[in-house]
């Protein structure tokens, strides 16, 4: 399975609408290019390390 290669900015911006809270996991990564699932990931290691 391939690694999944971010920029910090588009983490941050990921991070950013995920704490908005107005978007759907499915939405977000539409906007930024994305896939559902990898978002969801992004959203569960913010979790783990208390960024969330």
């Amino acid at each position: 399975m391939p690694k999944h290669r971010f920029t910090i900015g588009k983490l941050r911006h990921t991070l950013q609408l995920l704490r908005g809270g107005a978007l759907s996991t499915r939405q977000i990564g539409a906007a930024l290019g994305t896939s559902n699932s990898t978002v969801s990931e992004i959203a569960r290691c913010a979790r783990v390390v208390g960024v969330d």
